[in-house]
């Protein structure tokens, strides 16, 4: 009898499996469960969304690992975000991986338990939420140094961030709270969310970009510099509003499926993956803009002291600085071209007297 169903179930499953494996399963429950494609939208979407958040959590440690072999004399605060995002992206793969285990292996085959949303869950919003505000902070400070302390618009976009904090608090809350046949009634607060979140990471990259873009002259390494500025500005917004915009057109096209989680899952991850790209880049673009010369890799990054500026004196381009830790001076000289008798033209250089400064304080 037991060799019996030991067959039916592996010829059912196309395989060798133990008998203790199905424990409580009928040949005909087996069938059913077996249907094609019967979880994609939930499980297997789930699966997705767990996958995608593990290999960008891999991408972050292996930025933050150039961060701290590189940037080793950063000021202790810095660091502390760093090591604090870091830690809210790993709680939450642990949170949502745990959800799977316990969809797919405890409680297999039963599908029941989908609709329960379980510690994991409610844990991952919550890790979720502090590692938006941990970034989205990070980048309101670097607008109010870029805007020379002004801080209107820093002011509302903190606001903006930690209303967003107070409504995932809310969600979360509530989920612990309130029976699983209610939790639909709470997508508004999720579509709060993850539209503020969205408008936030918009108008903070928009922000960055206008004020580059203000500074922009007529000479060549500075251009460049400012020019991949603004690039990684559009590229790390993008990604992130990308994934709060998947998140919110899933919840509305298809609400009573996991479709949502693979945008969901990427967002925190792209937080943080973005701060490392902006903190590791600084040396590249100070060898970009003394045209490869590395002997002054001014280490520190201190916007809180306003430890590092680019100040355009009109207008060659060429770093130098105070000390280490001092500010890094874009200075500009006039390059004019003599004709000699020869037909060669000679290239001369005269700097420019006393002019003012201006100076994108924390740019990069």
């Amino acid at each position: 009898m037991g060799a019996k169903r030991f067959s039916d179930k592996s010829a059912l499953l196309g395989r060798h499996t133990p008998n203790h494996c199905f424990p409580s399963l009928s040949v005909c429950a087996l069938r059913n469960f077996k249907a094609m494609g019967a979880y994609d939208s939930t499980l297997g979407a789930y699966l997705v969304g767990v996958i995608m958040a593990a290999i960008l959590l891999g991408v972050a440690c292996a930025q933050a690992t150039t961060y701290f072999i590189v940037y080793r004399k950063d000021p202790l605060w810095i660091k502390a975000t760093v090591v604090f995002s870091l830690i809210t992206i790993w709680g939450h793969q642990i949170s949502v991986t745990d959800k799977m285990y316990v969809n797919t292996v405890t409680y297999y085959p039963d599908p029941s338990i989908l609709s329960d949303i379980g510690w994991g869950l409610i844990a991952q919003t919550w890790f979720h939420a502090f590692t938006a505000i941990c970034v989205q902070s990070f980048y309101v400070y670097r607008i109010y140094i870029l805007l020379k302390n002004s801080w209107y618009l820093p002011a509302a976009l903190f606001s903006l961030s930690v209303v967003q904090f107070a409504l995932s608090a809310v969600y979360a809350a509530k989920c612990g709270s309130i029976p699983t046949e209610d939790i639909p009634t709470l997508s508004d607060l999720v579509t709060g969310v993850n539209s503020i979140g969205a408008g936030i990471d918009i108008i903070i990259a928009a922000t960055m970009i206008w004020i580059l873009l203000k500074h922009r002259t007529g000479f060549k390494n500075t251009n460049s510099v400012i020019t991949r500025l603004v690039v990684y500005c559009i590229n790390s917004g993008l990604l992130t509003s990308i994934c709060a915009l998947g998140t919110l057109i899933a919840l509305r096209v298809a609400p009573k499926t996991y479709i949502a989680y693979p945008f969901y899952f990427c967002i925190g991850r792209m937080y943080v993956i973005s701060l490392l790209g902006s903190l590791n880049m600084r040396k590249g673009i100070r060898m970009e803009s003394t045209d490869g010369e590395s002997e002054r890799p001014w280490e520190s990054y201190d916007v809180g002291r306003c430890a590092e500026s680019i100040t355009v004196n009109k207008p060659d381009v060429h770093i130098r600085g105070k000390s280490p830790s001092a500010s890094v001076m874009v200075s500009v000289e006039q390059h004019t071209e003599i004709a000699t008798d020869d037909g060669i033209p000679t290239k001369h250089m005269k700097p420019y007297g006393d002019l003012k400064s201006y100076q994108i304080n924390g740019a990069v």
